[in-house]
C-alpha cells in the first residue's frame, strides 16, 4: 500500500501560506527522486517506521530504518 503525507494549512497567519495543500509521498524511489540527500543519508536500507510530527511552523518526518 502506497503511503503518502497530506498537509493541509487552513490557518496560516501568511497569506500566501492560506490553504496550501502539501503532498508528500513516503515511498522510498519517490522520496529519493524529490530529496537526493535524504536517500544518500537513508543508503540502501529499508524503511520501515516513520513518524510525523507537526511543528506549526514546518513538518518534521522521521524514518527508522532497517540496514
Amino acid at each position: 500500500m502506497a503511503r503518502k503525507l497530506v498537509m493541509f494549512n487552513a490557518g496560516s497567519v501568511l497569506p500566501i501560506m492560506e490553504d496550501m495543500i502539501t503532498v508528500v509521498d513516503l515511498e522510498p524511489a519517490s522520496l529519493a527522486k524529490r530529496y537526493p540527500k535524504l536517500a544518500e543519508a537513508l543508503g540502501r536500507g529499508r524503511v520501515i517506521s516513520h513518524q510525523i510530527v507537526n511543528l506549526g511552523s514546518g513538518v518534521v518526518i522521521t524514518f527508522l530504518v532497517d540496514d
